[in-house]
């Protein structure tokens, strides 16, 4: 099971995306235990086409079409898709600073969870 899932929404905005992708992908390393779900959200601009393309070079970069549009919908969507022990949401016109992932990483590690993550349980 994958440790943290960055879950991103988007649509029709793939400049934006590809702008915070810039940012939060190098940030990422194939020892970390780290999933980006790209949540799209019924978008008619090439936002599929971007992430195909990054896939090639990224294996942890997911992307899932929502066809049902709002954020609400989008954001159920990642919840659904999500196989990690801990979910973030990440906004798609978000550029996060050079050590977002490795501070965050952090905070869970030591349980100082003051940021906006859920913790997902599995109810019986």
């Amino acid at each position: 099971m994958t440790f943290l899932t960055v879950a991103i929404c988007t649509y029709n905005r793939k400049w934006f995306l590809q702008q915070c992708l810039s940012e939060l992908l190098p940030q990422i390393s194939y020892s970390q235990d780290v999933r980006i779900l790209i949540i799209d959200n019924n978008s008619t601009d090439e936002t599929a086409e971007l992430i195909k393309a990054l896939q090639f070079k990224h294996s942890y970069l997911d992307y899932v079409f929502c066809p049902e549009q709002g954020l609400s919908y989008a954001r159920n969507c990642a919840l659904e898709q999500c196989n990690s022990v801990w979910l973030s949401f990440l906004d798609d016109d978000a550029y996060p600073n050079d050590d977002w992932l490795e501070q965050n990483l952090e905070l869970i590690k030591r349980r100082e969870i003051r940021r906006v993550w859920r913790r997902l349980f599995t109810l019986v």
